[in-house]
């Protein structure tokens, strides 16, 4: 335990060093309403559709023999990584299975928009903030030397 406390520790001061990860840590900070939106449609779509295809094609197929089972299916269809495992051999489950895919563009796009355009409004904003720093520490420093200059002669 105090070893994952450490290395979050070194990703936290490691970000006060890079504009990206506080860039990042800004977005996802005003996004938590988005994030949560995201993880409970996700989480919803994955027991229907996993209790889904376990009824139509748990008794024919045993890789859909438990809802738990069907579940990590589900998961690994919508993550579009698809290995392969587990395959629905009915028309039924087929067609089951491109509705889970179909879905899962529909509950990852929508948010994930949102979330990058808040991404992008982010780093916009803390762009200008910094040319804003960038812009006085310069008129200070032409400040400083045209006292400098004034005093001098």
């Amino acid at each position: 335990s105090s070893g994952i406390n450490a290395e979050y520790g070194r990703v936290l001061r490691l970000a006060r060093h890079s504009d990206g990860i506080k860039i990042i840590f800004l977005a996802l900070s005003t996004s938590v309403s988005e994030l949560f939106f995201l993880v409970f449609f996700w989480s919803i779509a994955i027991i229907f559709f996993g209790s889904l295809i376990h009824y139509c094609e748990g008794s024919i197929n045993e890789n859909f023999d438990s809802i738990p089972r069907s579940a990590w299916w589900v998961v690994v269809t919508m993550s579009s990584v698809g290995y392969g495992d587990c395959v629905p051999s009915t028309t039924l489950g087929k067609l089951i299975g491109s509705l889970c895919i179909m879905s899962c563009m529909l509950v990852l796009a929508l948010p994930m928009t949102v979330i990058i355009s808040k991404v992008t409004r982010t780093y916009h904003t803390y762009i200008q903030k910094e040319n804003r720093i960038e812009l006085r520490r310069q008129i200070n420093e032409d400040k400083a030397a045209a006292a400098l200059s004034n005093t001098a002669v």
